[in-house]
């Protein structure tokens, strides 16, 4: 063989002008370079601080040094990957320089379960070795017919839903298991709503204030008009019920759009609706969040129709949830930008790239501008949720960000914590991992919500299923499991794969949500005349007057202007007060103290709970 053949060998081409590399190729640098990077600053932190269950380690990385590295080295391989042979070994290199990082991260901070997120990172880095990406298109087929059978049964299940969450949440307000947070806050929000338009309350902050200035939540006005034909704090439950009922219309919409039959969209609506993270949020009621996964799934619905209003309606509807539903929406447009860089065919994708582009310029530009809000006139944004890695004392999410990009490691080690063991499997189990099996990488662009709502914060409550801070995240897993079910193409595996999970979702949903739920009506009915008389000696208490109260009690009291938690009150408050309110267990110092005062008894029930009126002046 002759030397000019040999040299065409090992070279793609002797054409410049013939070679273009993809984005993709281009990423895969980048990747590589990233990887390097980081594991040469982590082997420069010394062994003694290269500890993962603190932040002191972040102090020692720099985040402008991994940039530059990875600047420096990505055009490096930009040209080697002339190479064939660079080209063949570029996956393998990222492979490996994923093992050394993990064993470096492993060897300073060594847990079971530490070792078994690596491993699952290090066979999708095997796969990607052997098998390579997936950049195939997906060719969607047309959608089946509607079969109204199917339908039927779909709404029918959607019904029985909506009856379940309403029971649940309904009998929560007649038991008094509604807590001061947060439904009390939220029925004297809406009542003040009625009255005078604005998100008033005093139980928030134990003070006069309007809620947006703890969170922007503008949403809660499509349920006013409901609730000012119906004014009962119950009628909240019930509109809860409805919104999260509604998501299997997009839900459903999706499944038709990747070409998954009518009886394949039922089941999988059917395994939503029992999904536990979705179905066991509102184990403690009324939520903002409520709004998420409908408008997430109707988002997602609008992106791949590729319609830029309903985009656009829909990335404002869910903007207008709360403040940090921006990270859900720009995770879309993130994830629609860098899908459109990675395949072929970009003439056919003018609108995605457009919608791609206006949800990130949207969702940052607006969580720029209320962030800004709530920090001026506001308690500002709840940073402290995520001090395991605000390593500076800045109290900013740009830490945060900055300490995920230094130490991806720091991430995947907070996330498996032994307490969120159980919320993993709760929510990854029951779609049978269906989020996570895919050779299209990008999609686990979309796990970000997952990660950093869930499992990356120090907040208990936000990877407890019966809390409502998996809303967002559980539209984000649904939508992941339903497009790579669909990437399935034995019809056969796609049934196994579907029916286990409609399976597993059903044994979690009767064996943890469904006993859980049943508690309440229950209890109702077990000690009905002591409820009843709870609420009918609660409303007589003046519309006008001002009252302190125990926790949950002020479900049922919310309706007037001026209403405190004693627990978090002071004593001049309480006594500023027309009447108290309280349990008769657990408040012996605070009945001392109005006693003391001159406050007189008015009404008791043995074992729930006594109220007090003020003296005369």
């Amino acid at each position: 063989m002759h030397l000019k053949e040999i040299i065409f060998k090992i070279f793609k081409t002797s054409d410049p002008e013939e070679w273009k590399p993809s984005f993709a190729t281009i990423f895969r640098h980048i990747i590589l370079a990233y990887i390097i990077s980081i594991s040469v600053h982590y082997l420069m932190v010394d062994k003694y601080y290269r500890v993962l269950t603190g932040t002191d380690f972040l102090l020692f990385l720099s985040f402008s040094g991994i940039i530059l590295l990875t600047l420096l080295l990505a055009p490096l391989f930009f040209i080697l990957s002339r190479f064939v042979i660079f080209e063949k070994i570029e996956p393998i290199l990222i492979a490996v320089g994923i093992f050394i990082y993990a064993l470096l991260s492993l060897a300073s901070s060594f847990t079971p379960y530490f070792f078994a997120i690596f491993a699952l990172v290090a066979i999708a880095a095997v796969c990607y070795c052997f098998y390579g990406y997936d950049s195939s298109e997906k060719m969607l087929i047309e959608p089946q017919k509607h079969k109204k059978l199917y339908i039927c049964i779909t709404v029918a299940l959607a019904l029985l839903f909506c009856a379940f969450v309403a029971i649940w949440t309904v009998f929560r307000v007649l038991t008094c298991s509604t807590p001061t947070y947060d439904f009390g806050i939220f029925a004297q929000m809406f009542y003040n709503m009625k009255q005078s338009f604005l998100p008033i309350t005093t139980l928030e902050r134990h003070v006069t204030l309007s809620h947006f200035k703890v969170h922007m939540s503008p949403i809660y006005y499509l349920m006013l008009p409901f609730y000012c034909i119906f004014p009962h704090p119950a009628t909240l439950q019930a509109l809860c019920a409805v919104v999260l009922a509604s998501s299997v219309i997009p839900l459903w919409l999706i499944a038709s759009h990747y070409g998954l039959s009518p009886k394949r969209r039922m089941l999988i609506c059917a395994m939503f609706m029992m999904y536990p993270a979705f179905c066991a949020g509102v184990g403690y009621d009324l939520h903002e969040n409520i709004f998420l996964t409908p408008c997430l799934l109707w988002l997602f619905w609008a992106v791949e129709k590729r319609s830029i209003i309903f985009s656009l309606i829909f990335a404002a509807l869910t903007l207008g949830i709360k403040e940090d539903a921006a990270v859900y929406v720009a995770v879309i447009g993130i994830y629609l930008l860098i899908n459109y860089l990675l395949h072929d065919n970009k003439k056919e994708k003018v609108k995605q790239i457009i919608i791609s582009g206006l949800l990130i310029v949207f969702s940052i530009s607006y969580f720029l501008v209320v962030t800004n809000y709530l920090a001026k006139f506001g308690d500002g944004v709840m940073t402290w949720r995520y001090d395991n890695f605000i390593y500076d004392d800045s109290a900013s999410l740009i830490t945060v960000i900055k300490a995920v990009i230094m130490s991806p490691a720091k991430m995947l080690f907070e996330c498996v914590d032994v307490e969120k063991l159980g919320y993993i499997a709760l929510t990854m189990i029951p779609l049978l991992g269906l989020p996570l099996l895919t050779r299209k990488y990008e999609r686990y662009i979309l796990l970000i919500p997952y990660l950093l709502i869930n499992l990356m914060t120090d907040y208990l409550y936000q990877y407890d299923i019966f809390f409502q801070y998996s809303f967002g995240s559980s539209a984000f897993l649904i939508y992941l499991a339903v497009i790579n079910l669909s990437d399935i193409k034995k019809s056969r595996k796609k049934s196994v794969v579907q029916c286990g999970a409609l399976c597993l979702s059903a044994l979690c949903f009767f064996a943890i949500v469904f006993p859980n739920a049943m508690q309440y009506p229950t209890a109702y009915y077990n000690n009905q005349e002591k409820y009843e008389c709870i609420a009918k000696t609660l409303s007589e208490i003046p519309e006008d007057a001002s009252v302190a109260t125990s926790a949950f009690f002020t479900t049922y009291l919310s309706e007037r202007e001026v209403l405190y938690d004693v627990y978090y009150s002071t004593n001049e408050m309480i006594l500023s007060c027309d009447y108290v309110v309280l349990a008769d267990v657990g408040y012996e110092k605070e009945i001392a103290m109005i006693e003391g005062n001159g406050y007189t008894l008015q009404a008791e029930y043995e074992g729930a709970f006594v109220v007090y009126k003020a003296p005369a002046d």
